[in-house]
């Protein structure tokens, strides 16, 4: 008999993405399964879109939550889950036919408390393209990992390879593993928060490399550029995974896990100078995240010397140090932003990727704007004002 798997996906406001994500479940080979959509106090209309599903199908079930958070709905999710095997899925994305089929025989296959395949990304543009390549299906290779071998994957610097790791949506995970796991009740929290506990957790993690899922970019635009209070939670992750790797002394998950820490502050600053961004704390977050990179920038500078003077990784500094400049600039002659109709191709929100010069120029001045100055170690000590690099 087929074992019986429980599909959990949380929704907030998810009224566009979560019915095409439901009819295609319902499109599964393999029929054993019930889908718990937990509804965090949306205020749109999917809760009801969702209760037309509810009343034809018996093993869709919508449980309505206060709106205590993402990690609170996953955690009734997990308590009302009658499956043998749970996946925490997510809202717009998409399984291949074959994917609950394929993924369940592989687990019993090897005896498994994990079971992961791989995914690919595909923009809202791409999704309506009839054009668009499905990525070629490479030749089936299968491996099997401790729970530690496993999480050496995250040291990764290849950004598909690292992602696919710690994702939990592209999981199949035994409920056994879970009995003893609550997730913490945060608002904003994301994968890579959750998913060392599961790990951890767990003896035999057999990962697959067949594309079976489709990971579904909505408002990709938005997702680059804007700012979420889950990217500090990334960073918090990836703070973890240096002091782990360096109580290992593992010198090759040190260096890259640097690169992704790099990468992910630069990510989040760029995305801080967003034209349109408008939080209340936004001084307070860019503070933060400077005196993170300070902090990665000491770390490398007293630990390994020889890396950090390294060409390698003097171009991420100088990315970083860059972003941060002209943030300065932007803000010291923010008068000076031109309407976007005005200029052809110059959207103040892209002024980060523009050149200082060409614009002042536009404005008709003659000055050249100075160069960043080299890094200097006194600039990143802590006791000096982050923002000032």
């Amino acid at each position: 008999m087929e074992p019986l798997i429980s599909i959990i996906i949380p929704i907030f406001n998810a009224e566009e993405t979560i019915i095409p994500t439901i009819k295609n479940i319902l499109n599964q080979t393999y029929s054993n399964y019930e889908i718990l959509i937990i509804d965090d106090a949306s205020t749109d209309k999917g809760a009801k879109k969702v209760n037309t599903y509810t009343k034809k199908y018996q093993n869709i079930k919508l449980i309505s939550t206060n709106g205590e958070g993402f990690t609170h709905a996953l955690n009734i999710g997990q308590k009302t889950a009658k499956g043998k095997y749970v996946i925490f899925f997510k809202t717009g994305n998409l399984m291949s036919q074959n994917f609950l089929e394929y993924i369940v025989e592989l687990s019993q296959k090897y005896n498994s408390d994990i079971t992961t395949c791989d995914y690919f990304e595909i923009t809202e543009l791409e999704f309506f393209n009839t054009n668009y390549k499905i990525p070629y299906m490479p030749k089936e290779n299968i491996n099997i990992f401790t729970s530690e071998n496993y999480i050496r994957k995250l040291s990764s610097c290849k950004k598909h390879k690292f992602e696919k790791t710690y994702m939990l949506w592209n999981k199949l995970i035994n409920k056994k593993i879970l009995n003893n796991i609550s997730f913490p009740s945060k608002k904003f929290c994301p994968d890579e928060s959750l998913i060392l506990d599961i790990i951890n957790n767990s003896n035999k993690i057999v990962s697959s490399n067949q594309i079976l899922l489709i990971n579904t970019l909505i408002n990709e635009y938005y997702i680059e550029r804007c700012f979420t209070y889950t990217s500090i939670e990334k960073v918090e992750f990836l703070q973890k995974l240096l002091l782990m790797f360096k109580q290992q002394k593992d010198t090759n998950a040190i260096k890259n896990t640097c690169i992704n820490f790099i990468n992910t502050l630069c990510d989040i600053r760029k995305t801080l100078i967003f034209y349109y961004l408008d939080i209340y704390d936004l001084e307070v977050q860019k503070n933060i995240i400077d005196l993170k990179f300070n902090s990665i920038y000491k770390f490398l500078n007293n630990t390994m010397p020889s890396i950090a003077n390294s060409q390698k990784y003097k171009k991420y500094f100088k990315r970083y140090k860059k972003i941060v400049y002209i943030d300065n600039f932007r803000e010291k002659n923010c008068a000076l932003y031109p309407q976007p109709q005005k200029y052809k191709g110059f959207y103040p929100e892209l002024f980060i990727d523009s050149k200082v010069d060409i614009f002042l120029k536009e404005q008709g001045k003659k000055q050249k704007i100075p160069k960043p100055n080299p890094i200097s170690r006194d600039m990143y000590h802590p006791r000096n004002n982050a923002r000032r690099i």
